[in-house]
């Protein structure tokens, strides 16, 4: 204030009017002190909302990464569900070709000569074919089958009047050879 009141004098003010121009520079000092003060605040507001947009922003992209990296693994792991089931048909389809190989083979399985009823002796065609059929590791359930289309004659008569339960099972069709 002794500076305000010294600097009035240099001007030549005095009494009233050096109490007005040291008023006048002290308004003048608040002033430019509040607006600096206020500046300092919208510049504090401004950084700071500018901070805000920057973290909404990061938040946003994190969440955005996040959401992508979700999605990755649920395509891969679609992917790798997709595989295992590829997989498993692949398996399945193996399975019903060497099912559909044994049963198409299983058809044409006997490679013996047929019995010629009179000429051979069933008992030993009977022992020749099992030994056949062990030999080539054929399925028990399938030899009644095999069997049936070597077989001529009164053979033959007794396979057809089988039922057709007995008529697939070898020890019930050996017993019905047995017994005639």
């Amino acid at each position: 204030m002794e500076k305000l009141i010294a600097l009035g004098k240099e001007f030549g003010f005095e009494g009233k009017e050096l109490l007005a121009f040291v008023k006048e520079q002290q308004d003048e000092e608040k002033r430019r002190v509040d607006e600096e003060r206020e500046e300092r605040q919208r510049e504090r507001e401004s950084k700071k909302l500018e901070a805000e947009e920057r973290e909404r922003i990061r938040l946003r992209e994190l969440d955005e990464k996040e959401k992508e990296r979700e999605m990755g693994e649920r395509e891969k792991e679609a992917q790798r569900r997709h595989e295992l089931a590829m997989k498993e048909l692949e398996l399945q389809s193996a399975n019903v070709e060497v099912n559909s190989a044994s049963i198409k083979s299983a058809a044409k399985l006997p490679k013996l000569p047929t019995f010629v009823d009179g000429k051979d002796d069933l008992d030993s065609y009977l022992q020749r074919f099992e030994r056949f059929a062990k030999n080539n590791n054929w399925d028990q359930s399938t030899w009644s089958t095999s069997l049936s289309a070597l077989l001529t004659g009164r053979a033959l008569d007794v396979y057809s009047r089988l039922s057709e339960t007995a008529a697939v099972d070898y020890k019930q069709l050996k017993e019905a050879f047995e017994k005639v």
